[in-house]
């Protein structure tokens, strides 16, 4: 590698594949520097420690992350508009970085660090304030219910989401394209029941 830089960016992509494999726990400093062709000893260098070295692949991930769904959030598109394109873009990012999502998701089932819990979910905070706000902003213009539970639809919402992305990166059985994306949103805007759905 030429630089300090290159180095430990080279060690976070190769974590970043290796925890979306094995888990936290089961990754070692020693199995990383042996994928990157450096020594034990060496790779201390660069992180201080397993944790720091996954902080740092969050915090990196993140910043991509949050770039391309700040465009959704800040967009001048309706708010069903917007909850439509930052499904897309979840979609979207999920194909382009499936170990990624895999980790995210591994977050909340291994027994990790609780300050390593607690960053990543500090981090995420900024989704889900940003989708409160779409919500908002569509009970303001009569689109959506002004009795909703925000926990509960937050909650609905992400783990739709969730289930579909976790059953893309561990099954692959699925396509996770606009038209799902659009069936998603209709579910949620328009529930099952014909009163709601206006189908009678």
């Amino acid at each position: 590698m030429d630089n300090v830089f290159d180095t430990k960016a080279k060690l976070i992509e190769i974590a970043t594949e290796m925890f979306a494999q094995n888990g936290y726990e089961n990754t070692s400093m020693r199995e990383i520097a042996e994928r990157a062709g450096i020594s034990k000893p060496a790779i201390y260098y660069y992180f201080k420690s397993k944790e720091e070295l996954f902080l740092e692949m969050l915090k990196t991930t993140f910043q991509k992350f949050v770039k391309s769904i700040d465009e959704v959030f800040t967009s001048d598109l309706s708010p069903k508009e917007k909850l439509l394109n930052f499904i897309i873009a979840m979609f979207e990012k999920t194909k382009e970085k499936p170990e990624i999502f895999r980790i995210i998701h591994s977050i909340n089932l291994e027994d990790i660090k609780i300050d390593i819990a607690l960053n990543f979910r500090e981090r995420f905070k900024f989704i889900r304030d940003n989708l409160k706000k779409i919500f908002d902003d569509g009970v303001k213009k009569g689109l959506f219910r002004n009795d909703i539970d925000m926990d509960v639809f937050l909650a609905c919402f992400n783990g739709a989401l969730s289930l579909h992305v976790l059953r893309f990166i561990k099954v692959g059985n699925i396509e996770l394209n606009r038209e799902r994306a659009e069936k998603i949103l209709d579910l949620f805007l328009n529930g099952i029941s014909k009163k709601y759905g206006g189908k009678e």
